[in-house]
């Protein structure tokens, strides 16, 4: 093989590198969207998973209230009957 043959050998090779390092360059950048889009994502499913708790708790005192109505409703029913 001759120089000039060595050097375009040389210039594909060094094309071929550059061209991975934009694409692991362009990977970094999706990778580091990514997780920044996995970060708001497990924010909100934590926001969410408190607000379905403050509303289980919620339920249940008006369950509990409600109840209590009822007892309230049938024990002065009983005395009136």
């Amino acid at each position: 093989m001759d120089e000039a043959g060595i050097l375009q050998d040389f210039d594909r090779l060094e094309a071929r590198i550059d061209q991975l390092v934009r694409t692991c360059e362009v990977l970094k950048a999706e990778k580091s969207a990514l997780l920044d889009r996995v970060g708001e994502l497990e924010a909100l499913l934590t926001q969410k998973d408190e607000a379905q708790a403050l509303l289980e708790q919620e339920r249940a005192q008006v369950r509990s209230k409600v109840e209590g109505l009822l007892a309230r409703l049938s024990g002065q029913q009983e005395e009136e009957v």
